[in-house]
């Protein structure tokens, strides 16, 4: 799997929904939970377009496995990512960019809660 793996949450699967860019497959893993392994409108993606089946390690985990030797999706993450972007990312300039540099504008815009980012300290009351 090439990072970075996109997780997208719509029931159409060509189009943008609730869609989230994580920066290693641990980050997405722990993003989902295991009745997503039974959501047909959540479809996991790495960069280069290769399916990703989510698959129930436990009743609390999931791991993110290669659904498909070769990639056959790319189309898809593009426009999944680049539609994702204009739609609500509209400061990142996507003319010009690879697929990659996309996505990694829209992680560094819309950082998710499992994005490697070191927890914050509670404030002392």
């Amino acid at each position: 799997m090439k990072l970075p793996i996109i997780i997208n949450d719509n029931a159409l699967f060509d189009r943008p929904g609730d869609l989230c860019v994580y920066d290693s497959v641990k980050a997405a893993e722990l993003a989902c939970e295991p009745p997503d392994a039974d959501d047909p409108s959540i479809n996991a993606f790495d960069i280069e377009g290769r399916a990703l089946k989510i698959v129930k390690r436990d009743f609390s985990c999931v791991d993110l496995v290669a659904a498909e030797d070769t990639p056959t999706h790319g189309d898809i993450v593009e426009k999944l990512l680049r539609t994702f972007a204009e739609r609500h990312l509209p400061e990142i300039e996507c003319s010009g960019k690879s697929v990659e540099e996309v996505a990694w504008a829209i992680f560094q815009s819309n950082p998710n809660s499992y994005s490697g980012m070191p927890p914050q300290k509670p404030e002392n009351t």
